[in-house]
């Protein structure tokens, strides 16, 4: 199950736009709702049994070389009593350019078992490129993708997703994954009520039919991911929002 929650409960992010091209700054957003301190918390089961939690956090305004950016962190984890079949903790540090939520930077560890990955991206929009290094163990493995177009990752998804209509999606959408930027998919498939332990609201119903995961993203001005599906060989995996804070 290596990096089974994490996939889940990020996976829903494939589904965001980016129309134009060139550095973040071509790509400025005034408004973006994002405030220090909000913290989202995600429940995730599996058949519905209650496996793990996840917990996003934005933690400060700064700068990542030059650039004014958001720090946010994300932490991951099964619960206690399913350490016997999950034992699984992500750490994630992300910068976001503040404009745009583009990525700059992300840095990410995860501990499986007694296995320790980790992970660096720095996102050069100058250069066009994106330079991937992962340590693990004593291996080191490093690689440069090209960038034509602005590239995201998992993480910095979520975010990005709450500022940009999947409406006024390009026909193209790249996702950053271990094999460099890849195109995805994106269907709207309508409005529909949906419960989580945070709130029962309506919710725009988006589906990455390559995946096979389904979201549903709040309508109102926060555009938080209510709830994510996604189905594998195994079953049914759900994460539901928890509170927001």
């Amino acid at each position: 199950m290596k990096r089974l929650l994490f996939l889940v409960l990020l996976g829903f992010t494939v589904w965001i736009p980016f129309c134009l091209l060139g550095t973040p700054s071509a790509m400025a957003q005034e408004n973006h709702g994002l405030r220090v301190g909000e913290r989202l918390e995600y429940g995730v089961s599996i058949k519905g049994i209650p496996v793990g939690e996840q917990v996003l956090t934005v933690k400060a305004e700064t700068e990542y070389q030059g650039h004014p950016a958001y720090l946010i962190e994300m932490e991951l984890r099964n619960y206690a009593a399913f350490s016997l079949f999950i034992s699984f903790h992500e750490k994630d540090v992300l910068y976001l350019q503040k404009e745009t939520l583009l990525p700059l930077y992300v840095r990410r560890e995860v501990k499986e078992r007694k296995k320790t990955k980790t992970e660096e991206v720095r996102f050069l929009f100058e250069q066009k490129q994106i330079e991937f290094i992962e340590r693990e163990e004593k291996k080191v493995k490093q690689q440069v993708f090209s960038m034509d177009s602005p590239c995201l990752e998992n993480l910095s998804l979520v975010y990005y997703l709450r500022i940009h209509s999947h409406r006024q999606a390009d026909k193209d959408l790249l996702l950053l994954t271990s094999r460099g930027p890849r195109t995805l998919n994106l269907v709207f498939d309508g409005i529909e009520e949906v419960s989580s332990p945070y709130k029962k609201t309506t919710a725009e119903k988006i589906i990455d039919p390559d995946s096979e995961v389904i979201v549903w993203v709040s309508q109102d001005s926060s555009g938080i991911p209510i709830a994510i599906r996604a189905t594998k060989k195994f079953g049914t995996i759900d994460a539901r929002l928890v509170s927001v804070k």
